[in-house]
């Protein structure tokens, strides 16, 4: 099975990432990502189109990104995230058994 990327803010769009149009309109988005054990990666798409390089010298590289787990299978999973291209982040999680589980994440930018 594969992750389950649930969009919670901008709200209604429940597994439907924001389109340009909804994304252009907030500064954070929150989703909950559901990795089972044998799962190893996520995409949430913000569609935000950051640049993947540094913001015009001012040392950040957006979206800035915070991950928190939320629940967990048995034992605490380890993930990392990762800066795909300009519309998307990708969340990598360790296959080991028992490291399923809930993250909740928030982009901001």
């Amino acid at each position: 099975m594969a992750a389950v990327v649930t969009y919670n803010w901008p709200p209604g769009n429940g597994t439907v990432p924001p389109t340009i149009a909804q994304a252009a309109l907030v500064n954070i988005q929150t989703v909950q990502i559901s990795l089972l054990d044998g799962d190893t990666t996520g995409t949430i798409t913000h569609n935000w189109a950051c640049p993947t390089a540094v913001n015009q010298g001012d040392g950040l590289i957006t979206p800035m990104v915070s991950v928190n787990q939320t629940n967990a299978a048995t034992a605490q999973g380890a993930v990392s995230v990762t800066l795909a291209n300009s519309l998307t982040v990708t969340v990598t999680k360790l296959t080991a058994a028992g490291t399923g589980g809930t993250w909740t994440v928030v982009l901001s930018r």
